[in-house]
């Protein structure tokens, strides 16, 4: 288990991430920490950020899971077509 960890460490900084061209959506947890994770400016056109209830966990909580699916169900409409 921990040479698959070492290797998954040794994958992630050898990955240079290219440019994504294709509609984006970042579901942010409102008590989350606002950083700039330095991936949007790889995305055309740029990522559309939706505020949710809770944190990087609990916003997918019973309290806050019915909230999280109707902002995500308008992009999961308009890409279905």
């Amino acid at each position: 288990m921990l040479n698959v960890g070492r290797a998954q460490q040794r994958a992630r900084q050898r990955h240079t991430p290219g440019p994504l061209t294709a509609p984006t959506v970042l579901l942010r947890a409102n008590g989350a920490a606002q950083i700039d994770p330095g991936w949007q400016a790889l995305i055309h056109p740029p990522c559309t950020v939706v505020p949710v209830g809770g944190d990087h966990v609990t916003m997918m909580a019973e309290a806050h899971a019915p909230a999280l699916a109707a902002a995500l169900r308008p992009f999961l409409v308009a890409a279905a077509g």
